[in-house]
């Protein structure tokens, strides 16, 4: 059977599908707000402790790819290191974490564009039909080959790395509103003293701003010498990314001041951006246009690079049967998983409609980026345990730091995120929102992965068997 084509991507390449899929900008712009809310000034000191986080989940994910370079990721990596039955519902909940990527962008997006054509230019067209649009675009770059759109993400990664750094420069060259401070490294610095409950809950909003790191792993079986470059890939982009953001919380603070901070608090809560006025400030009235097409250009990027990502995942699962077998075949011509992407966009944009008309289209980015929130950081911290049980088990390279007390550090330092991500989920003040119902979708989600594991141990024992094997 044909497979994935080998060395379509560079070193370089891998760094900057895996970074767009993150959407520095995006995740600047939306969770920037999450932060101030719950940490006050002291939330550039949650997002450092969420990069210092990430840097040890990407290191424990490091290890794997030096010696599973596969388009399976978190599937085959706990398979080797848990067995069979638990390295399947890892994949499991990785599969139907991943699946919100792209109901949540495709919803956002489709809701920036039509705000966009109705502000500016007075054009009044449903966000569903930008939705659809864009939908088709992403399967049409998706099915050209994973090299055309590594080019495209370069573009649109460097777009909005550059607007975004040269605002950030712009408030420090200017001195921002009340001189260079360093108060939102301080954890002293939240809105009531010493409240970690809110270091900790932006620390979850800042955790999701890294989400999609992982997904250089799923790139292992189409990017140039793998067992090298694939690791770097991972701790490049964390810390190159991580920076972009500790940047951009420094940036915030200076700009509107950190004795303005609950002035900060009272607008969010009453539905602004913190950045919104910033960037007129700084840049002018104009500058709500640039904020409007940055977004849209990052949220597209993160959308083909999350797409491409998914279908892998599904390709995986596909070609070893515990996926339909359709998912794990390639095109002859582009060695392409077509089938998989056709897949997986009708499945995505039927839920973003359904929802979204529903609803609202960013009341289902909210609850699609809750559900893979709290199922990254699970698949995080399974992740973290195989590693010390696949070291142990297959090789004679165990190394008590990098294979046990790393992936536990990195275990510890996940739970004010998983925390808060669960608080997220409660009702609000005797209000219930779609996201009381996140929990339960995981749980039920898992339990029904339970029950294809019992069957396929039972019916299938083939198939289980084979689980994680395709490179030995």
């Amino acid at each position: 059977m044909a497979g994935l084509k080998k060395n379509a991507i560079s070193l370089f390449g891998a760094i900057a599908t895996t970074c767009a899929f993150m959407g520095p900008a995006t995740s600047v712009y939306f969770n920037t707000g999450m932060g101030v809310e719950n940490a006050g000034n002291a939330f550039g000191f949650a997002f450092l402790l969420a990069t210092v986080a990430t840097f040890f989940v990407a290191y424990v994910i490091a290890q794997f790819a030096r010696k599973l370079p596969t388009s399976g990721f978190a599937y085959t990596f706990a398979v080797r290191g848990l067995g069979p039955k638990s390295g399947f519902v890892t994949g499991w909940l990785l599969v139907g974490g991943y699946a919100m990527i792209s109901p949540m962008l495709l919803s956002a997006i489709g809701y920036f564009a039509s705000q966009f054509f109705s502000a500016y230019l007075n054009i009044h067209i449903s966000w569903g039909i930008f939705s659809v649009i864009v939908g088709a675009v992403i399967l049409y770059l998706s099915s050209r080959g994973i090299a055309q759109s590594v080019r495209v993400a370069i573009v649109m990664l460097l777009i909005e790395i550059t607007v975004m750094g040269a605002f950030f420069v712009t408030i420090l060259v200017r001195g921002g509103a009340e001189g260079i401070s360093f108060a939102t490294f301080n954890p002293a610095n939240t809105l009531t003293p010493n409240n970690w409950n809110g270091i900790g809950t932006a620390v979850m909003w800042a955790i999701l701003m890294f989400v999609g790191f992982e997904s250089a792993a799923t790139l292992g079986e189409e990017t140039k010498d793998p067992k090298r470059n694939i690791p770097k890939a991972l701790l490049y982009c964390v810390t190159a990314v991580g920076l972009f953001y500790l940047i951009g919380a420094f940036s915030a603070v200076i700009g509107y001041g950190p004795s303005h901070v609950r002035e900060v608090v009272a607008r969010i809560a009453a539905g602004e951006n913190p950045w919104d006025p910033l960037f007129r400030t700084y840049w002018g009235k104009g500058a709500s246009v640039i904020v409007v097409l940055v977004i849209l250009n990052s949220i597209f990027a993160n959308l083909l690079s999350g797409f491409n990502s998914v279908v892998r995942i599904l390709y995986a699962m596909g070609r070893e049967g515990v996926l339909p077998k359709f998912l794990g075949e390639v095109s002859e011509r582009r060695q392409v998983p077509v089938k998989a992407a056709v897949f997986y966009m009708c499945l995505s944009l039927a839920l973003t409609l359904v929802l979204g008309y529903a609803w609202d289209p960013m009341a289902v980015y909210g609850w699609s980026g809750t559900i893979l929130g709290l199922a990254i950081i699970i698949v995080y911290v399974l992740i973290n345990i195989s590693l010390f049980f696949f070291y142990r088990r297959h090789t004679s390279e165990f190394h008590i730091v990098k294979h046990a007390i790393v992936p536990l550090i990195a275990t510890l330092l996940l739970y004010l995120p998983l925390k808060g991500v669960i608080q997220s989920t409660l009702p609000a003040n005797g209000v219930v929102s779609p996201m009381v119902s996140v929990p339960i979708l995981i749980a039920a989600w898992l339990i029904i992965g339970v029950l294809y594991t019992f069957y396929l141990s039972k019916f299938r024992k083939e198939v289980l068997e084979g689980m994680g094997k395709v490179f030995e």
